[in-house]
């Protein structure tokens, strides 16, 4: 998982070793001293330890502080999906993966996360437009980076189904459908999967199957 680099202040280490599984914003803005702010430099699903920062204030910490900040960070031994998101399209990635397995071979499971992982962008990229706006003025946090999404939910799928013209099609088509969505950052990192795509097929397909798919990723199919 990549996390933007720290702002300048002053860090707050993680207490334990583990994922970071939620972060309570609403008791962090209410708990925080009146002209603190900090800002959470990582996100739930962020594997964390002492050495790493998982907060930085822009006001010289007091213990007080530094555990109040702590107690509304969850760190736990596993991934969890109620604040993280992206847990949810690495499993969907990992159930089309096995069923491109050799021992599985069942390619109509991957079609189908596919199809779901598609529905699934769309509906959070309208929810996202649609939400309240952010009130906890005092506590910041990085958005989710349309990169990581689109490598978590395609590229595993890629990778184990660069042998199968249809499972080649059904990614070609998804991600032409979420590079249609009215997000820059979405369009180029969908079009930065299409190419891994097109990439892993062109050294595993057949000449005419991956002038098929080629032409899919091009419109011109």
């Amino acid at each position: 998982m990549r996390e933007a680099e720290p702002p300048p202040g002053y860090p707050v280490h993680a207490p334990q070793i583990g994922y970071v599984q939620h972060v309570d914003v609403p008791y962090l803005a209410k708990e925080l001293p009146d002209g603190a702010t900090v800002h959470l430099v990582v996100r739930p699903g962020a594997f964390v330890d002492p050495a790493r920062p998982v907060a930085v204030l822009d006001t010289p910490p007091t213990d007080d502080l530094v555990e109040t900040i702590c107690a509304a960070i969850t760190i736990g031994d596993g991934r969890s999906f109620e604040q993280d998101p992206r847990f949810g399209l690495v499993v969907l990635a990992e159930i089309a993966s096995k069923a491109l397995s050799p021992a599985v071979n069942d390619m109509g499971t991957a079609i189908d996360v596919i199809g779901t992982i598609t529905r699934l962008v769309w509906t959070w990229r309208a929810a996202v437009r649609e939400a309240a706006p952010e009130t906890a003025f005092n506590v910041t946090i990085a958005a989710i980076a349309a990169d990581d999404m689109m490598e978590d939910a395609f590229r595993p799928i890629a990778r184990d189904g660069a042998g199968q013209i249809e499972v080649g099609l059904r990614l070609v088509a998804a991600l032409r459908s979420i590079a249609a969505i009215d997000d820059p950052e979405l369009e180029a990192a969908a079009r930065r999967r299409l190419d891994d795509v097109l990439l892993r097929a062109g050294a595993a397909l057949a000449p005419q199957d991956l002038a098929v798919l080629e032409a899919a990723a091009s419109g011109t199919r």
